[in-house]
């Protein structure tokens, strides 16, 4: 079995249940998805032990990647290197590497911890964690070239849906979900997009351009403007992308709610994905799509309804 040195903390004390002192979890609780969170550790026992605790590191990897300049990566290496070095990481935790010592920082005890508990329940997380490495490592890449991040509408759709079921996927076999692949509501990508409407002014003012390229083009949108952090005034093209974007999401979201009560009625899920879905997804698609219609407020001066 792969022995952890380095900073690596000892987590073979099976009297140790819990990885985090109460203080360090307040960030959890005070989250809109925390009774999520709460009722996957109160149903599933220790196995929700691996979402608080991956959730905790990957905040943390993707705190470091975006904010580069704001918070220094551990030892001062570059911020490619620490990606590079975080995935090698998931590799060497999971048993994957020829190694028997595995070097890791304090803040990765959370990973360690994740997996550990994976392994003795036969979950396996490691390809969804490598992928949700691989899109961090090309997000970074993008907005340091100040490029953008797909090139057409579809690929925007292709990316936002393996950005969605990285995350869901690993809920899902958490909570003991069977074939999660069948469940249509992963298959649209709602939640990245939602996530790259939400943060749109920001990350193109911080060089990642999320509109794909030939919609730049072909609606004409000034991207300048955009960026303009302190007095965003989007031309009309913008706004004319931006709204059918979001009426498209809209859309596929109420099918999704849809398709996802045929599923609970002809009880081809299990109480976890009812938990999945009541307690984290639509509270999670909700959130963003308060921030949206905030944007929509500020930006356009345009009041939209969101049921």
């Amino acid at each position: 079995m792969t022995e952890f040195k380095g900073g690596f903390p000892q987590l073979n004390n099976t009297g140790d249940k819990k990885l985090f002192p109460k203080s360090e979890l307040e960030d959890i609780k005070t989250s809109p998805q925390y009774l999520f969170f709460w009722l996957t550790e109160v149903i599933t026992g220790e196995r929700g032990e691996i979402l608080t605790s991956l959730r905790k590191w990957l905040r943390t990897v993707d705190d470091i990647i975006d904010n580069e300049y704001e918070t220094p990566t551990p030892q001062g290496i570059d911020v490619q290197e620490y990606i590079r070095s975080k995935t090698k990481l998931v590799k060497d935790f999971s048993g994957e590497s020829q190694s028997n010592e595995v070097f890791a920082e304090k803040d990765d005890a959370p990973l360690a911890r994740a997996l550990k508990i994976a392994r003795r329940f036969g979950i396996e997380i490691t390809s969804e964690l490598l992928v949700q490495m691989d899109l961090f490592k090309t997000e970074f890449e993008k907005r340091g070239n100040k490029d953008f991040l797909v090139e057409s509408r579809v690929e925007m759709f292709e990316r936002a849906k393996v950005g969605d079921r990285v995350i869901v996927d690993i809920i899902l076999k958490i909570l003991g979900v069977r074939n999660p692949a069948s469940l249509p509501l992963i298959s649209m990508g709602i939640g990245q997009q939602l996530d790259w409407l939400a943060d749109m002014r920001d990350d193109i003012s911080n060089g990642l351009i999320t509109i794909p390229r030939e919609d730049v083009e072909s609606f004409g949108i000034d991207l300048s403007k955009i960026s303009e952090f302190t007095t965003f005034s989007p031309d009309k093209n913008f706004k004319t992308w931006y709204m059918e974007i979001y009426n498209k999401i809209i859309i596929d979201w109420q099918k999704a709610q849809k398709e996802d009560a045929v599923i609970l009625r002809e009880a081809m899920s299990s109480k976890g994905y009812l938990l999945f879905w009541n307690g984290f997804w639509k509270r999670a698609i909700n959130l963003r799509l308060k921030i949206i219609q905030a944007n929509i407020r500020d930006w356009f001066g345009v009041n939209k309804t969101i049921k």
